[in-house]
């Protein structure tokens, strides 16, 4: 085991710096121990490199750039997937393994449940994807209200499923995946992430990634005056002091603009 393996585990987890600091301690811990009871000279997990804050690396698409990037959207094979990431703020590995069971239409819910995750084999240099029936956190587990935007982008996707479905002959069931890949298996993230860096390129996005699209809901949400509870529960996070540690910048801003609506009072002052 070497540094180089423990940094490619650590990296390959993704998430926020905070889950990578988690992560590595477990590691660190363990491999401590190993050190101290003769079985290994030293720990490997001392040269590991760690990312930046995730406060210096959060990016976030202006409306301008939102705007292009849906209209560069058309045309796209996954491009109602990506307006669902926009429009709802789901991580990335729970977006994948969603059925149609977990979209409720009507009620404009999404039920999030489970999760995709990425095990990566270093022995076989193989990345084999499974899905978790448990997510990150007691929280991550949730009911998710979506705008009647994107249920209508959903209604229309879910019509060409069931149209596509049917012309293969086969039988329809609402527990088939969202969003399959053109094969009808489950998208692999590697893929859907190497379809996204090329859409940004062409509508000259530079220095986004998937989770850009999560930090744009919730800004928007936040530009739009929306109680910070309810971004937290949208995003899944596990308390709003975590909401408030992501995007107290935001809450910045828009205190000054709340204090400005004193000017009515601020006039007994002259």
């Amino acid at each position: 085991l070497s540094t180089y393996h423990i940094q490619r585990c650590l990296d390959a987890i993704g998430g926020s710096c905070s889950t990578f600091v988690k992560n590595y301690n477990i590691i660190h811990g363990s491999l401590e121990k190993a050190v101290e009871l003769g079985m290994m000279v030293r720990n490997p997990c001392k040269g590991v490199t760690f990312p930046k804050d995730d406060t210096e690396q959060m990016r976030v698409l202006s409306k301008e750039e939102q705007q292009r990037f849906i209209e560069q959207l058309e045309g796209e094979y996954y491009r109602p997937m990506l307006l669902m990431y926009l429009y709802s703020g789901l991580r990335m590995g729970e977006g994948i393994p969603l059925t149609w069971d977990d979209i409720d239409l009507e009620k404009r819910t999404i039920r999030v449940n489970k999760k995709a995750i990425v095990c990566h084999d270093y022995t076989s240099h193989s990345a084999p994807q499974v899905v978790q029936d448990f997510c990150k956190t007691k929280s991550s587990k949730r009911m998710v209200v979506i705008t009647a935007g994107l249920v209508e982008v959903l209604r229309v996707h879910k019509e060409e499923m069931i149209k596509r479905v049917e012309q293969s002959g086969e039988e329809w069931s609402e527990s088939r995946l969202v969003f399959p890949n053109t094969r009808g298996n489950m998208v692999h993230n590697r893929n859907l992430q190497n379809s996204l860096y090329r859409i940004f390129a062409k509508c000259g996005i530079e220095g986004a990634t998937m989770h850009t699209l999560r930090h744009t809901y919730a800004t928007r949400c936040f530009e739009a005056g929306v109680d910070i509870k309810a971004i937290s529960e949208q995003l899944g996070h596990a308390n709003v002091k975590t909401t408030y540690n992501i995007y107290v910048h935001l809450l910045e801003d828009t205190k000054e603009k709340e204090i400005d609506k004193l000017e009515g009072i601020d006039r007994l002052l002259a």
